[in-house]
């Protein structure tokens, strides 16, 4: 395969390309890596896309706020990207891949590309392969990436490192929320949306007022956005757009945010590199602990005990 004709098509948004790069990606083979890598390398121009990242509780409507927002962005002339995580059973491994259904005003459109993902055992599915594939977005010349995270905790962590703007969606009336967040968490979104916000809009307002009063005892508010959502209100994604907008105008500052980021990101790529290498190494090992346990011969923390010297 050669690889100038690879980038290229990539370049053109070519939709088979951009899934085989996936599948590239996502390989266990070494080889396979190796030559995404290279093409990823090999890109020399100085697009910046906006990276977006979209979390909240399941059930929210993160997918449905990136159907709707991402339409009025196509409107506004913009490609769009969306890396949409899905969680996985833990006991399976399988994934429902359920987002893609519920961005239906998108899938069809040529300057879309849905990528839907397993989390598989990555606690949130924000993984080594996550910050690979928004390479890979941006490479092909997506104006706008949104990352869609399946909202466990950890992965708001690890995410925060890898988009720009990180926008955290509630519903209206579910503010208790706010008391189970952690303080880490918080800090590192910029933007707060209630989303669904008609089906009650007095409930959506107040949400709204107290988020943006507890957030005020944690951070500068400066560059924050706080708004309302409702699934067909234009007005709605106009404002969050025109802020996206002023936001991504920086290009120094994003760029030094990139820069700083990475130090975070390539941290956290080295702890599950080192994981996933000890889990292959010592699968037999682990794998006579766990039956072990099952079976009640040893007991949890002697596993533990037995686990700490391998």
């Amino acid at each position: 395969m050669d690889k100038n004709i690879f980038l290229e098509k990539l370049k053109n948004k070519d939709r088979v390309t951009l899934g085989k790069a996936f599948t590239l990606i996502e390989s266990k083979k070494k080889e396979d890596n190796l030559f995404i890598r290279d093409i990823l390398k090999k890109d020399k121009s100085n697009h910046i896309s906006w990276r977006i990242g979209v979390t909240g509780a399941p059930g929210v409507g993160k997918s449905s706020f990136i159907n709707s927002f991402g339409s009025y962005c196509l409107k506004m002339g913009k490609s769009i990207a969306v890396l949409a995580i899905d969680p996985s059973s833990q006991y399976s491994g399988g994934s429902i891949l359920g987002d893609k259904t519920r961005m239906n005003d998108l899938i069809s459109e040529d300057l879309v590309f849905v990528r839907p993902v397993p989390s598989k055992n990555n606690l949130g599915g924000v993984s080594k392969s996550t910050l690979e594939s928004i390479l890979l977005f941006e490479l092909a010349e997506f104006d706008i990436i949104f990352v869609e995270t399946v909202g466990t905790g950890q992965s708001e962590f690890d995410l925060s490192s890898m988009v720009d703007l990180f926008l955290f969606l509630v519903q209206p009336g579910l503010g208790d929320d706010l008391q189970g967040m952690k303080r880490g968490i918080l800090e590192s979104i910029n933007a707060l949306i209630v989303n669904k916000a008609d089906l009650d809009i007095k409930a959506a307002q107040n949400t709204l007022e107290q988020y943006e009063h507890s957030l005020s005892l944690l951070n500068s508010l400066e560059n924050y956005y706080f708004g309302l959502h409702t699934q067909h209100s234009a007005q709605a994604c106009q404002n969050f757009f025109h802020h996206c907008q002023n936001f991504f105008k920086n290009l120094v500052e994003i760029k030094e945010k990139r820069a700083h980021n990475l130090t975070f990101a390539l941290n956290r790529l080295i702890e599950n590199i080192a994981l996933e290498k000890f889990l292959q190494e010592k699968k037999n090992e682990i794998d006579q602990i766990k039956k072990n346990v099952s079976e009640s011969r040893v007991s949890i923390l002697d596993a533990m005990d037995t686990l700490s010297k391998l």
